[in-house]
């Protein structure tokens, strides 16, 4: 089983107008060199309660993490050897960078902190529409810094936006072609999603035709041997995320930084969550804790953990297994949840192949083509509530 580690790196120099994640601005009253010490303090006071030092991936999320200086970034991971982890050569390390924020100088040193893949936040290459983001990049600039990586021979993913207020399929499609003129590894789709009443909700395209955006990009990135593996994300071959994949498959990881979410499959009788706070002021008091040798999120208040119920863990389980086009494995299922659990869960899939809605695998079910495009009515259907699950006490 793969162990991931994710660092959040919180400041943008702006913050999109659909985004939701914890971000501040430059001139936050903690600076980017005291918040790189921050993660490294969290690093030494925690790190030994990790049981996991095999690291299979680390991921700089954000925010922006190509405006955190470069040097910081290597020293945050010497950080992350120095307290124990192994790195093995084929651990994925990724960086969420912005069009215009990565010099060959910065280049450089990414380099040297093992950095071979980054996540590059385009979105589209529609002036307009990056103003109606509130992105403060342009086109060109995405441009300049695609063919930088390239040009450099580098991994890199697209990260896509579609379903834009006033966004056609014509316009759409421009930005898929132009995309298709470089040579992503990897492609990220992002379907807008703002609440109901959030300015960018109006004049966007209606619900089918925005269904009908994802096919016609299905379509077009099929045809470019970039295959979908995942409701969201497409990958050429061998280059799907190493460390999204542990989100999906039931996978230990540990979030550090502000606002930073943990998961420990391990820990408790159903695994259990953990989450750093989102004030600055709460997160450098409890970075400064000591952790125990068995748990290091012992210390955190009650609020910032969740000991998964069995219902809790069935219902994360499924819906996240399903996320992947391979679908859930139910020996795997059977090995964390047990025989009657077994049972259960296959009474609820024959309901949903009789309906055409996942077909059997060689290893167990998955989803449909004429299921994708409604998973979540798939994954309503494998919500367990905690009275179906009396045996659980056995």
């Amino acid at each position: 089983m793969g162990f991931g580690l994710y660092i959040h790196i919180p400041y943008c120099i702006q913050k999109c107008h659909y985004c939701d994640f914890t971000t501040f601005d430059l001139n936050h009253v903690v600076s980017m060199k005291q918040y790189s010490q921050l993660i490294m303090s969290e690093l030494r006071s925690r790190a030994k309660a990790i049981n996991n030092k095999n690291v299979t991936s680390i991921y700089f999320g954000g925010g922006t993490p190509s405006l955190l200086p470069a040097e910081d970034i290597l020293a945050i991971r010497n950080e992350i050897s120095a307290v124990g982890f192994n790195v093995a050569p084929d651990s994925e390390i990724t960086i969420e960078i912005n069009p215009g924020t990565v010099t060959p100088a910065k280049l450089d040193l990414y380099l040297e902190s093992g950095v071979n893949r980054f996540s590059v936040g385009v979105q589209t290459f529609n002036d307009a529409y990056l103003k109606t983001c509130g992105r403060e990049h342009s086109a060109n600039t995405s441009r300049e810094t695609l063919r930088f990586l390239e040009k450099n021979m580098l991994n890199y993913s697209f990260d896509l936006l579609f379903g834009l207020p006033n966004q056609t399929q014509a316009e759409l499609l421009i930005d898929l072609n132009e995309m298709l003129t470089f040579s992503p590894q990897h492609v990220s789709l992002y379907n807008l999603t703002v609440p109901m009443h959030h300015k960018m909700n109006a004049r966007r395209a209606p619900d089918e035709e925005q269904a009908e955006m994802f096919e016609i990009i299905e379509k077009h990135l099929t045809a470019a041997q970039i295959f979908r593996y995942e409701l969201s994300n497409f990958a050429r071959p061998g280059h799907e995320s190493k460390h999204n994949q542990l989100y999906w498959s039931d996978a230990p990881y540990w979030g550090l930084g502000v606002s930073a979410h943990s998961y420990t499959p391990s820990v408790g009788r159903w695994g259990t969550r953990y989450w750093n706070p989102t004030s600055y002021k709460e997160y450098i008091k409890q970075v400064s804790a000591d952790a125990t040798l068995t748990d290091p999120f012992a210390f955190l208040p009650a609020r910032q953990i969740e000991h998964l119920k069995m219902n809790e863990a069935l219902t994360d389980y499924c819906h996240t297994q399903l996320r992947m086009m391979r679908g859930l494995t139910i020996d795997l299922f059977e090995k964390k949840f047990g025989s009657e659990a077994r049972m259960l869960l296959m009474a609820k899939a024959e309901k949903l192949i009789q309906k055409g809605l996942l077909l059997n695998t060689a290893s167990g079910f998955c989803l449909s083509p004429s299921a994708l495009p409604i998973a979540n009515q798939v994954f309503f259907e494998f919500t367990f509530l905690p009275e179906e699950i009396a045996f659980s006490t056995h």
